[in-house]
């Protein structure tokens, strides 16, 4: 792992450890339905071994375990392991919890999807993670990434853009309340 990726990890940690709430629409079936409907009917979970890389707060275990899944290893690297932990204590018996990356599952652990959502474009090299995935699934297995996409987004990207190159610049004492405000506003 490089200096970008544990910055990136620390920046996240702190993120799901200020803001630690899976509600609404963001967490629910129907979020994850249109996520990856299209590649997995819920149906094809009934059961099934997974994992999920970056795991955060929890959000994708519970709806991987609402689709059904048996059993479901959440890989967190960050400090919010503790985030996570709690707000899937209700459901511990069906999860085992990495306190790490990819690099963490060990080789004899074979699932039958793995799934990561909005994760690895995050990660400076994603090849080993990819390729440490590949060797953790079944035969049969398959995995799902989710990855921010370019294509569709120009207008949303035009109006990020200028805003990012400000605000990631701003202390977080003001970044927070900036945060609020326009979140208000939308």
């Amino acid at each position: 792992m490089n200096r970008s990726d544990d910055n990136t990890i620390r920046d996240f940690g702190r993120q799901w450890s200020a803001w630690r709430d899976n509600d609404g629409y963001y967490a629910s079936p129907e979020l994850f339905e249109d996520m990856v409907g299209s590649l997995v009917d819920a149906s094809q979970l009934e059961g099934k071994t997974v994992a999920e890389i970056g795991s955060g707060t929890g959000r994708i275990v519970d709806m991987l375990l609402d689709a059904g899944a048996g059993e479901v290893t959440a890989v967190e690297p960050s400090e919010a392991i503790d985030v996570l932990k709690t707000n899937t204590a209700g459901r511990a018996d069906r999860i085992h919890y990495i306190h790490g990356t990819a690099a963490d599952l060990k080789d004899d652990d074979h699932f039958d999807w793995i799934f990561s959502i909005g994760v690895i474009h995050h990660i400076a090299d994603p090849g080993p993670t990819l390729a440490k995935c590949r060797q953790c699934l079944k035969p049969a297995g398959r995995i799902v990434l989710w990855l921010y996409g370019h294509e569709g987004n120009e207008l949303y990207l035009a109006l990020m853009r200028p805003l990012r190159a400000v605000t990631k610049r701003l202390p977080h004492r003001v970044l927070v309340p900036l945060s609020w405000i326009l979140g208000w506003l939308l």
